[in-house]
C-alpha cells in the first residue's frame, strides 16, 4: 500500500494554463556582477553582488536603494526574514566574503553587519520558510552555521564530512526545519534530518560543480549545477533529469512544487510546469547566477495564482517576468469525489456522490498514515495541524476506496 501511495503522489499533477509576460531586462543601477536576489513578496526584495553591491526595493524592482555603511566585499547569498509581530516591512539577510552577514531591519530599512563567527567566505543563507526561526549559512572550507532566532545570532557547526569543501547553496524543507540539504563543488551533497546533529553525505556522479538546491515539498526538491546538470531528489535519492543543454544551471527558484525556474550560463532559462522542464526565451546572454519566484494566490480561488520571478547575473544583469496560472478547477474526479478548496489551509469540505458518513485517512509523501477519522459528506474537515505540503487522502465508503491529492499551504 505504501508503494502504491507513493507512486500515485508522484504521478498525479496539476492541469494548468499559463499566461506569461516575456522576460524583460530591468535596471539594477550597477555594472557589478550580481550573485543573489531574494523577494519576500511582489514588492519587497534585495539584490546582492560584487564590490559591496547590496540594494533593496519596495516597488517590485522598479527602483533600488543601495545599502550604506556596509563592508565593501563580494556578497553571494540573500534570503528574506519572516516578519516579526512588530515589523512594518519584511527584513532580509545577505552573506558574503570574510564571514560577513548583513541584516536589513524591517522597520527602519537600515542595514547592520552582524557579529561574525568565521573569516571564511559565506556563499548562501536561508531562513526556514515555515516558522522562520531556523536559519543556515554555508561557505568555503566546509563552513556551516545555524541560527535559532531567525538569523540574529549564530553558532558554527563542526561537520567533519564537509571539511575543506566549497559549499555553494543550502535549502531547508518547508515542512520540517530539521531537514536540510547543502550542495557544493565536485558533486558534494550533505544532508541532515535532525537539524544538524548528524549528517550524511554523498557525491553525485561526475563530480560536477553543484550551483543550487531547492526543496519544493516535503523531503523532496531539485539540485542543479554545471554542464546542464539537474537532479530531482526524494530524501537522499537523486535522479538525473535530461535538459538537453550543456549550460550550467546556477540558480533555482520555485513559487511552489509545480512552478519553478532554472537559471544559468549564457542567459539560459528553463521552466518547470509540474511535469516537464522547457527552455524559455531569455533577453540576455550574460550568465545568470541566481533567481527567485513567488506566488500570489487568489483568496477566492487558491488554485489560480500569479507568479513573480526575478533573476540576476553578470554585469549587473537583472531580469523579471510575471506569469498567471489557472490551476485545478473544482470539478469532481471520475469517482465523483471533490475536496474543496484545494489547495487549502487545512480546512476543507468533502463533496461526493453519496450521502452519510465516510472514513477518511491522510498519508504523507512517504505513505505514512498521519490521521484517520469519520466524517460526513459536505461537512467541514479540520486538519489545520498539517504542515504545508502535499498529502494523499483516502476515502473509504463501503467496500470502495478512492485516493485524492490534498495540498496544504499557508495563507
Amino acid at each position: 500500500m505504501k508503494t502504491r501511495l507513493l507512486l500515485w503522489i508522484m504521478s498525479i499533477l496539476f492541469s494548468s494554463a499559463v499566461s506569461a509576460q516575456p522576460w524583460q531586462i530591468k535596471n539594477s543601477g550597477t555594472a557589478n556582477n550580481l550573485n543573489a536576489v531574494a523577494f519576500s513578496d511582489k514588492q519587497n526584495g534585495v539584490i546582492a553582488g560584487d564590490n559591496g553591491t547590496v540594494k533593496s526595493t519596495t516597488d517590485g524592482g522598479a527602483t533600488w536603494t543601495p545599502a550604506s555603511g556596509i563592508p565593501q566585499v563580494h556578497y553571494r547569498g540573500a534570503t528574506p526574514r519572516h516578519p516579526r509581530a512588530d515589523s512594518l516591512a519584511p527584513g532580509f539577510l545577505v552573506v558574503g566574503q570574510s564571514g560577513n552577514i548583513l541584516k536589513r531591519d524591517g522597520n527602519t530599512g537600515t542595514w547592520q553587519n552582524l557579529t561574525t563567527f568565521t573569516s571564511n567566505a559565506l556563499n548562501d543563507i536561508q531562513v526556514d520558510p515555515g516558522l522562520g526561526q531556523t536559519a543556515f549559512a554555508v561557505g568555503e572550507n566546509g563552513t556551516i552555521a545555524k541560527s535559532l532566532d531567525g538569523g540574529d545570532t549564530w553558532g558554527q557547526l563542526n561537520v567533519p564530512a564537509a571539511a575543506g569543501k566549497w559549499l555553494t547553496k543550502v535549502s531547508i524543507d518547508p515542512t520540517n526545519p530539521d531537514k536540510v540539504t547543502i550542495v557544493g563543488d565536485n558533486g558534494f551533497v550533505l544532508q541532515t534530518n535532525d537539524g544538524g546533529t548528524s549528517w550524511s553525505n554523498q557525491s553525485l556522479p561526475g563530480n560536477i560543480y553543484l550551483g543550487s538546491v531547492f526543496y519544493t515539498g516535503p523531503n523532496s526538491g531539485w539540485a542543479s549545477g554545471s554542464d546542464g546538470l539537474l537532479n530531482s531528489f526524494i530524501g537522499s535519492v537523486f535522479t538525473p533529469y535530461t535538459l538537453g543543454t550543456t549550460n550550467g544551471i546556477m540558480g533555482l527558484g520555485f513559487a511552489n512544487e509545480n512552478f519553478g525556474y532554472g537559471f544559468g550560463d549564457n542567459g539560459y532559462i528553463t521552466h518547470w510546469d509540474g511535469s516537464t522542464w522547457t527552455e524559455q526565451t531569455s533577453p540576455t546572454t550574460n550568465w545568470l547566477n541566481g533567481g527567485t519566484a513567488i506566488a500570489e494566490y487568489q483568496k477566492s480561488f487558491p488554485s489560480d495564482y500569479t507568479v513573480y520571478a526575478w533573476a540576476v547575473g553578470q554585469n549587473g544583469t537583472l531580469i523579471s517576468t510575471v506569469q498567471s496560472v489557472v490551476g485545478l478547477k473544482e470539478q469532481p474526479s471520475a469517482d465523483g469525489f471533490l475536496i474543496s478548496p484545494n489547495p487549502c489551509n487545512g480546512h476543507f469540505i468533502v463533496k461526493g456522490p453519496i450521502s452519510g458518513e465516510i472514513s477518511l485517512e491522510i498519508f504523507d509523501i512517504s505513505g505514512r498514515r498521519l490521521a484517520d477519522t469519520r466524517t460526513s459528506i459536505n461537512a467541514e474537515c479540520d486538519f489545520s495541524s498539517l504542515k504545508p505540503g502535499v498529502y494523499t487522502i483516502r476515502f473509504i465508503s463501503g467496500n470502495s476506496a478512492q485516493l485524492h491529492k490534498l495540498i496544504v499551504r499557508t495563507e
